[in-house]
């Protein structure tokens, strides 16, 4: 198949999901996020292992031979997983329209850290798990400011979306995830307790 035509089927698919950007402007989004990943630690690192240590770990059982991997690694799967989400993120526009705000107002939240935004192409992107029905998740201008401004937008993501053994309301047998959480406008401060530990990776 032609590039060209795998440019202009990208476009109808795009078209069809109902996502507002062309297949260039979608590839240049996975582009930076490509050019944005941490490199893994992998198996190439054993490079560093000196002679007498590779050795001792063969002694010990280890096989140190090269594998290769069955599908997508972690590094691959979060590098798709953030071009994911910035080709779904709203435009400092488009998180205007839905706040009745104004798109100055947005910067100046972004700038704050009451909202989430990804510095993309010298333009902001807001991802849309901070978002529900009606606006921003309640409580999210107490949480994010105490988050590591340097954690990756994939690991601020996932700590949102994921079940939290410290999130349970009384009466209900399951964990929340802080999106949930804060969804059911319950109070920000457990979340943004647990939001101040995370790390950096």
């Amino acid at each position: 198949m032609s590039r060209a035509k795998r440019v202009e089927e990208l476009d109808s698919l795009l078209k069809a999901k109902g996502l507002r950007l062309s297949a260039n402007e979608f590839m240049e989004l996975v582009m930076q996020a490509v050019a944005s990943s941490r490199t893994e630690l992998s198996g190439e690192s054993l490079g560093e292992l000196s002679a007498a240590e590779r050795e001792a770990l063969q002694r010990g059982g280890f096989d140190l031979r090269p594998r290769k991997r069955a599908g997508p690694g972690p590094q691959e799967k979060t590098v798709a997983g953030l071009a994911a989400m910035l080709v779904e993120a709203f435009t400092v526009q488009e998180a205007a329209e839905l706040l009745g705000a104004t798109p100055r107002e947005i910067r100046h939240q972004l700038v704050r850290r009451a909202l989430c935004g990804i510095k993309s192409d010298r333009r902001w992107l807001l991802p849309r798990f901070q978002f529900h029905a009606s606006g921003p998740l309640p409580g999210l201008s107490t949480v994010l400011p105490v988050m590591d401004p340097t954690l990756h937008p994939m690991s601020v993501q996932g700590f949102f979306l994921t079940p939290q053994p410290d999130l349970i309301i009384s009466g209900e047998d399951r964990q929340l995830s802080p999106r949930d959480w804060l969804i059911r406008a319950l109070p920000p401060g457990p979340v943004a307790a647990m939001a101040r530990d995370m790390y950096t990776y």
